[in-house]
């Protein structure tokens, strides 16, 4: 994909919110992305084999992220900066994978209030409306009035305008040349590296791709991965890749024998953007075919999601 096409790719818009400003029982939001973000994830690095993408499992975890902000907007907070509610846990059924061309269409409704949680119901759908996803997710209010998954001490503060960084360090007014130069060098995204295979699974995977999600490029307003939660989603297709390894594919990145089916996930921590993480299966059964409960931890070892992942033959 060419830097053009890269800039191109557009951030989900609204397309609905609720009128009141208090989260009622029954409000709905809808969130929509054009085709782009997918594509983008999912294509090999330029001169190289592995997927930009590797171990995000962009045609999962792009319509599921989507689906989380049309749950947040369903709660009247559509700014994915909001200070309010966070995900907790969720229960997602897969239909199948988001296509390339995918025009992606996530619809929210609040389903329970109370000032523990809130219960948000999901659907999402691709082209012609073929059903992606369903979901049913867990919200919890947010402590201290900070969005939990991002510590602002790592990113800083956004740069002006006029001083606005491209990918990888040009400022603006520097040329073609060096933005495609910069754009460049943040889309050589390093692949995932698998620790061990089989029933005590596990896979390391590089913050890469976190950081081309989470900045502006060369003078964006927002950044790539606005609205699809690319700290969350990381941390699920992390969960995603080692569940089909362990299941037996031999290149997770581009499964042929199993397709995931559902996952039941339940995040604890935030993801540090800037270090590597582990996903690893705990010691399982193999009586319990079909499924694992993964980990997904900080290089030190500390839990930011458990999920138990279940997949079929494709």
């Amino acid at each position: 994909m060419s830097a053009f096409e890269v800039l191109s790719v557009e951030c989900p818009r609204f397309e609905r919110v609720p009128k009141a400003s208090v989260a009622t029982v029954g409000a709905v939001a809808v969130v929509s992305a054009k085709a782009g973000l997918i594509a983008l994830l999912d294509s090999p690095v330029a001169g190289g084999q592995h997927l930009l993408g590797s171990g995000y499992q962009a045609p999962l975890t792009v319509p599921f992220g989507i689906a989380v902000s049309a749950a947040i907007g369903a709660l009247g907070m559509p700014d994915p900066m909001q200070d309010r509610w966070m995900v907790r846990s969720a229960a997602i059924r897969w239909l199948r994978s988001a296509r390339h061309d995918d025009v992606v269409r996530a619809r929210a409704r609040l389903v329970r209030l109370s000032p523990r949680e809130a219960i948000v119901e999901v659907r999402a759908g691709g082209n012609r409306e073929a059903a992606l996803l369903e979901t049913e997710i867990r919200l919890v209010p947010m402590r201290q009035g900070r969005y939990a998954a991002i510590d602002p001490d790592v990113l800083g503060s956004p740069a002006p305008a006029s001083r606005r960084l491209s990918a990888g360090g040009a400022n603006e007014g520097e040329g073609d040349s060096s933005r495609n130069g910069a754009l460049s060098a943040l889309l050589q995204a390093r692949p995932i590296r698998i620790i061990a295979a089989g029933r005590s699974s596990g896979i390391e995977f590089q913050p890469d791709v976190v950081r081309l999600l989470m900045r502006p490029l060369a003078g964006r307003a927002e950044p790539l991965g606005r609205r699809v939660h690319p700290l969350g989603q990381a941390t699920l297709g992390a969960a995603l890749t080692v569940g089909l390894l362990a299941a037996g594919e031999s290149d997770p990145d581009r499964p042929a024998r199993h397709r995931i089916v559902r996952v039941d996930a339940t995040w604890y921590s935030p993801l540090p953007p800037n270090e590597p993480w582990r996903a690893r299966v705990r010691p399982h059964d193999d009586r319990d075919a079909g499924k694992v409960i993964v980990d997904v931890l900080t290089s030190d070892g500390l839990t930011m999601l458990a999920a138990t992942v279940h997949w079929s033959a494709a």
